[in-house]
């Protein structure tokens, strides 16, 4: 019976080791994975600051030339029917 005890503990023994390297070996990887998703999101959240820069500065940009545009349609507006010729 002993000898059965024996086989039966290096078997265990064995399959427990075999178990922890490849648990070791799984930690390994997913700490890299979790070190590449999160550089990852980092890029991400610099891209999206870049474009909420570029929005906002588009924004600053087109506000004062739609404003441009409609102040120079309703001076060509009002010359066009005005009795006064402007020179050109």
């Amino acid at each position: 019976m002993e000898t059965a005890f024996n086989i039966l503990v290096i078997i265990l023994s064995s399959f427990l080791a075999i178990f922890l390297i490849l648990g070791i070996i799984i930690l390994l990887y997913a700490y890299k994975l979790a070190k590449a998703a999160k550089k990852i999101g980092a890029q991400a959240e610099s891209t999206v600051k870049d474009a909420q820069d570029f929005m906002h500065g588009v924004k600053n940009t087109v506000a004062p030339a739609f404003a441009a545009k409609l102040l120079t349609q309703a001076v060509k507006n009002f010359t066009k029917r005005s009795k006064v010729k402007v020179k050109k």
